[in-house]
């Protein structure tokens, strides 16, 4: 699938079907995020590693949170949420798998600000009678866990 996200005019108008496709994009990279933080929380070993061991819990039920939402924002236009997770990588060492995670979170807030303003610019009329405003997914999260990791 072609990134829709870049090649655009800022505030050029999107159809449905493109803000299902970057929602879809979305909800991907949350499944990435909530299986990255399970496991990684669960085999970050030595003592050095358990507060962060603990945020990344945290943060698995707000990757979680955010799929939610995800999912049904992508209903209500009509979409089929996906089911298949960006992938997610693994290593056998601490400092490479907090590497991984920062780059996914570095890679997750690109994303939403490079997109974030094709998707508003979506007119209401093409999203349904009552309109819909697909809301910025906090990355507070993301951001308080790259300012841990740097």
């Amino acid at each position: 699938m072609a990134d829709k996200r870049s090649g655009s005019g800022k505030g050029a108008e999107i159809t449905r079907e493109e803000l299902i496709d970057l929602l879809n994009e979305d909800l991907a990279r949350e499944y990435q995020a909530i299986i990255a933080y399970v496991v990684y929380s669960q085999v970050l070993k030595g003592a050095q590693y358990m507060n962060i061991a603990d945020e990344l819990k945290v943060h698995a039920g707000e990757e979680l949170e955010h799929a939610l939402i995800l999912a049904n924002q992508i209903d209500y236009l009509g979409g089929m949420p996906v089911v298949v997770p960006k992938p997610v990588k693994t290593s056998e060492k601490a400092e490479e798998m907090l590497r991984f995670d920062l780059d996914n979170e570095n890679e997750t807030i690109r994303n939403y600000r490079g997109s974030s303003a094709r998707r508003m610019s979506a007119p209401n009329s093409k999203l349904g009678p009552e309109g819909f405003e697909v809301p910025w997914l906090g990355m507070d999260c993301a951001i308080s866990l790259v300012c841990k990791l740097n």
